[in-house]
């Protein structure tokens, strides 16, 4: 019996499975220590990273939501979507204008149901230049020159991303985009009378790299002198909204107080047509590039949803484990064990096996041959052989 322990310890699955757990725990250990970046940057996106993002737009769902609209997100246009949603918000990941096969999808779905809307917002803009420049101006004694001289670079290295991304030229149905020579920071605002405000324009930290010129029939709502910052297209009972950019809805930006009134005012549009009560407005996150596919369709695969994170990473992680278990379970890996050991720690449990098997053949005549075959070659001598000469009882074997 003291070898029993040893014998256990010499088993294969034994020691994939300790190795598995500890393989687990390392992971935990590493994603729970792991530093964070100093700042996330990903941009406009309000699920889990828009939380933390300087550029993520998870406080201006928030304001949806407080306004007592449901909010959910989505990365593709689907005929779901086309049906449920009343107000789509778009924060655009492409620097061009939107393809053509988005706009029709998107004109469609305003034509499917009256009292919808649609708020466009362009993507020449982002948090992280300015960022770094108020880190560097408020905190500058906080850091020495080295520091300092790092974080001037980043600021650098941001504006000219910024620079290359707003130097494209582009129209659609909608507006036409133009880049500007320099930024363009307005400290007056024009407003339609319906969209009045109190707002200190002195206040106002909003940035334009480049003039959104909407299509002839478009109604402003909010400009600087000649650059449109906001407009409306309608569309019978429903409403299209442009803005140029999002330096006054982004997650930093609307630190600002007076971002924040601009900000409400326009989720305040989104009652102003349709019937009153709540909506269900959903933020579209689509990737760059993206396009509708136009044609005949395949009939969706029954297994879609294996490749929707995080399910597809959950059964993949589940599928290399059963491969694990299958091959320490069935196969015998790794060195054999001794006969000695082998017959004082398992040779009952052979003998109960066999006459499981024997049993479920349910051939008394084809018992007897076996068991008759097993005498004649000799039952094993020893220790764990003794008494299983006289041969067993059918009542007791065999159990119909």
């Amino acid at each position: 019996m003291s070898d029993l322990p040893q014998a256990e310890f010499r088993k294969p699955l034994f020691w994939i499975l300790a190795g598995v757990v500890v393989t687990v725990l390392a992971i935990l250990l590493a994603v729970h220590f792991w530093p964070e970046p100093e700042v996330d940057v990903t941009y406009g996106t309000m699920g889990r990273l828009g939380r933390k993002s300087i550029n993520g737009t998870w406080v201006l769902a928030e304001m949806v939501r407080r306004s007592g609209h449901s909010v959910s997100r989505n990365t593709r246009l689907s005929t779901m979507l086309k049906d449920q949603a009343d107000c789509l918000i778009w924060f655009t990941a492409d620097a061009t204008v939107p393809h053509e096969s988005v706009i029709t999808w998107l004109e469609d779905w305003l034509k499917a149901k009256p009292g919808r809307t649609l708020i466009y917002v362009g993507r020449h803009f982002e948090a992280t230049p300015l960022y770094w420049k108020k880190l560097l101006e408020r905190f500058a004694d906080q850091y020495d020159p080295l520091r300092q001289k790092e974080i001037a670079r980043r600021q650098t290295l941001e504006e000219g991303y910024l620079r290359l991304l707003s130097n494209v030229e582009g129209s659609c149905a909608w507006f036409s985009i133009k880049p500007l020579a320099e930024v363009v920071r307005p400290k007056s605002l024009e407003m339609h009378p319906h969209w009045r405000v109190p707002i200190n324009p002195q206040d106002l930290e909003i940035e334009l790299r480049s003039t959104m010129i909407p299509a002839q029939d478009a109604e402003v709502l909010v400009r600087s002198g000649k650059h449109v910052l906001v407009a409306r297209l309608k569309r019978n009972q429903s409403q299209i909204l442009l803005v140029n950019n999002g330096s006054f809805l982004l997650n930093m930006m609307l630190v600002n107080r007076e971002h924040r009134k601009l900000a409400g005012r326009l989720v305040g549009a989104i009652d102003e047509v349709g019937p009153p009560g709540p909506k269900r407005v959903c933020f579209l996150e689509l990737r760059p590039g993206y396009q509708v596919m136009t044609g005949p369709t395949r009939e969706p695969s029954p297994y879609r949803f294996l490749t929707v994170y995080p399910l597809s990473v959950i059964v993949l992680h589940l599928f290399l484990l059963g491969v694990l278990f299958a091959l320490a379970r069935f196969p015998r890996l790794g060195r054999g064990y001794e006969p000695d050991l082998v017959l004082r720690t398992s040779f009952d449990a052979h003998l109960t096996a066999m006459a499981r098997w024997l049993r479920r053949s349910r051939d008394h005549r084809f018992v007897q041959e076996v068991i008759g075959q097993w005498e004649r070659l000799g039952a094993p001598r020893g220790q764990a052989g003794r008494g299983l000469r006289q041969r067993p009882h059918r009542s007791r074997l065999l159990r119909y």
